[in-house]
């Protein structure tokens, strides 16, 4: 009798033991899961509002140069979504690349043209190939920016929902 009951007792402190170091290792564990998907939704919040903010940082760009609005023109926030997306989202760099070349190129067209942007005729044969050029590139830049954000949403139906 008494063997069976001092069983009890060694496999009840086995069971209390583990439960002591394994239960909060556990919790530790799972803990870090969620932070973790947590900091993906923030970034991924914050990776989408930055491409945003890119786009009007180029309407902004197009508004001085072209129109001949009064501002600044910050640096560029393209920084920020290359920074986010290398870190926690780098499956999407080929489409952040993509990003960039069209945003890139979109930018030194309206930088290289703003003279003639400025002063656009299409009634000039001059203008015209211009005034293509500059549609084509702005589409470019549209599309690749569409695409990117089509995929984060994608993704975030994927992995939070």
């Amino acid at each position: 009798m008494a063997d069976s009951s001092l069983v009890g007792v060694i496999v009840g402190g086995i069971i209390g033991i583990a439960g002591g170091v394994i239960g909060p290792l556990v919790l530790e564990w799972r803990k870090g899961i969620s932070d973790n998907r947590k900091r993906r939704q923030d970034r991924l919040i914050e990776l989408i509002y930055a491409i945003y903010e890119h786009h009007h940082w180029i309407q902004h760009l197009y508004e001085i140069k072209v129109k001949g609005e009064t501002g600044e023109i910050s640096p560029t926030p393209y920084a920020k979504i290359e920074a986010i997306s290398h870190v926690y989202f780098p499956q999407l760099d080929t489409l952040v690349n993509n990003l960039a070349l069209a945003a890139t190129s979109y930018q030194e067209f309206i930088l290289r043209n703003a003279p003639v942007l400025q002063q656009l005729d299409l009634s000039k044969e001059s203008h015209v190939p211009i005034h293509a050029d500059f549609v084509q590139e702005r589409a470019d830049y549209v599309r690749s920016g569409n695409i990117l954000l089509d995929e984060l949403k994608a993704y975030a139906k994927r992995e939070f929902q």
